[in-house]
């Protein structure tokens, strides 16, 4: 399956499992290169999705999103996902998992 395809079931699944009102994704700084393209598109994808689930969607800087999350702006992405885990502490497992499971998720990033 392609990426695409996969990004498109991920967020399909967390929209059925999770049942939001609304939708926020990071916005990213797209340079002129292969990957950004990627991500242009996954990003574009995952808002269109949103939208027809008639999700609220907004976008956010990053240092917007790690300031609300942590407080700082400038957050590591660790720091960010232990946040979020003490939030939620049914992701706590995965703070201490190898990296296999974040390679899972990279169409979010």
């Amino acid at each position: 399956m392609k990426i695409s395809g996969q990004c498109r079931k991920a967020t399909l699944r967390m929209i059925r499992d999770f049942d939001p009102e609304m939708m926020v994704i990071e916005k990213t700084f797209f340079a002129n290169n292969r990957n950004s393209a990627i991500l242009s598109v996954l990003f574009d994808e995952i808002r269109n999705i949103g939208k027809r689930k008639g999700l609220q969607v907004v976008g956010y800087a990053p240092s917007t999103v790690k300031k609300a999350i942590c407080g700082n702006g400038h957050a590591s992405k660790t720091e960010v996902a232990r946040v979020v885990a003490s939030r939620f502490p049914e992701l706590k497992v995965y703070l201490t998992q190898d990296r296999k499971w974040k390679e899972s998720l990279m169409c979010w990033h």
